[in-house]
């Protein structure tokens, strides 16, 4: 865009600038407020050309984009040639846009939704996980063996070329021996031992292993076995679904975990289903994105990441993870959602959709559900404009997609059928 202001209006605001920088000045010969204008053009020339350049600016550049009815989407940045007493000043400012998007084929399209089913073999899988995590772990007598599946309470110290290793000097570690939490080479050289034996432990330490100063090399670790257990898992009985204290039967059990697992089934299949939503209308619709939409998606998409790392209690780096690094793998996802993004905002102004405030209440009170929080702290937090929108224009997005599903013409298929990536993980 480019903008030219008449030089009379230049004028006027050098000569105010003038006016008010001579009441604060004060300038050795002069007393203050009478300092000539040439003198003080003298020392603050530059200065005032700088700040009045940077007030027309202001004061004319987002009334041009109203009246051009321009949308920004990144801040302008502008570029001039410097204020000529007595000449009209024009300057240029550089800006992204949403683009004019005209969408085509969003109604009546085909796609296929995964059946729900959930079978036998799912629900007796969901009851022996319930199974295990209520196992128990009982102590065996001194004079037993350890062997792979039983419990072992060990304390080890590492040594490299006779030198104690720092970090590899543990007390009371339980394990599973044979479940691969150690090295190979480690648990194998423990079976048949007893409660209370000492061995020492040489092991040949990978080259792939992540401490550096240990990879490739001969560890030696002096292990002290203190005890070992033996899981002991429940019988699936009536006992059993009592003991889980909501349940009379096995079977009142048994079919809660059956509704249990299609409501997951349930919401996963839908969500596919808006997934697929969006990469057909994103599939069928092309055009230019704007680079800063998509700058700004990767970095909340970046900074959301750190934010999960930090609510686990760890950060960036002992994740294994950089800003860097995360936004080279996002930055396909973040170019498609915001893509789509944008294509769901033409279609919901298009069709007239929109949110009222019973809409965002009722997401409130189910983020406030989902994350075991009052619903007070929840609205608290919306509240922040930036917050309020994202969470607006969330739902906007929501009820889109419900509108497009609802005009799309939908096959039910079997899990795996027609998979658009059937080598996809």
């Amino acid at each position: 865009m480019t903008v030219t202001i008449p030089k009379e209006l230049v004028m006027n605001e050098l000569e105010f600038a003038y006016k008010d920088l001579r009441k604060k000045v004060k300038i050795k010969g002069f007393r203050q407020g009478k300092v000539p204008i040439s003198i003080l053009k003298r020392h603050y020339e530059t200065q005032v050309e700088g700040d009045v350049v940077s007030k027309l600016v202001n004061d004319s550049c987002f009334k041009g984009l109203e009246e051009n009815n321009m949308d920004p989407v990144s801040r302008p940045v502008i570029d001039n040639g410097g204020l000529k007493e007595g000449e009209e000043f024009t300057y240029f400012a550089k800006f992204e846009v949403k683009p004019d998007i005209e969408v085509k084929g969003y109604t009546g399209m085909e796609l296929g939704k995964e059946m729900l089913h959930v079978s036998e073999e799912d629900v007796n899988n969901r009851l022996s996980e319930l199974q295990q995590s209520s196992a128990q772990l009982h102590a065996l007598d001194a004079e037993c063996l350890l062997k792979n599946g039983d419990f072992a309470v060990i304390d080890y110290a590492g040594f490299l070329d006779g030198k104690p290793i720092e970090e590899e000097n543990v007390t009371d570690h339980l394990f599973e021996l044979g479940a691969g939490s150690f090295f190979p080479e480690f648990e194998e050289q423990l079976l048949g031992l007893q409660k209370g034996d000492e061995k020492d432990i040489s092991v040949n330490m990978p080259e792939s292993y992540q401490r550096t100063d240990l990879s490739g090399k001969e560890v030696l670790f002096k292990v002290k076995v203190k005890e070992i257990k033996e899981k002991i898992i429940p019988e699936l009985n009536d006992d059993f679904a009592k003991d889980l204290g909501e349940f009379d039967t096995l079977d009142e059990l048994k079919e809660k975990i059956r509704e249990n697992l299609e409501r997951q089934e349930r919401f996963r299949i839908e969500s596919d289903l808006r997934g697929k939503v969006l990469d057909k209308l994103v599939e069928i619709n092309s055009f230019e994105v704007p680079p800063s939409l998509v700058e700004q998606h990767l970095n909340y998409m970046v900074n959301e990441m750190q934010a999960r790392l930090t609510f686990q209690g760890l950060n960036m780096e002992e994740a294994g993870l950089s800003f860097d690094r995360l936004k080279e793998e996002y930055a396909s996802q973040a170019e498609k959602e915001v893509r789509g993004s944008l294509l769901l905002d033409v279609i919901a102004r298009k069709e007239s959709i929109e949110v009222d405030e019973g809409d965002v209440e009722k997401r409130i009170d189910e983020i406030a559900k989902n994350i075991g929080q009052k619903v007070e702290n929840v609205r608290r937090f919306y509240m922040e404009k930036n917050q309020r929108d994202r969470l607006e224009n969330g739902l906007i997005n929501d009820k889109t997609l419900d509108f497009l599903i609802e005009s799309a013409k939908i096959k039910e298929e079997e899990k795996g059928e027609n998979d658009a990536n059937p080598d996809s993980c």
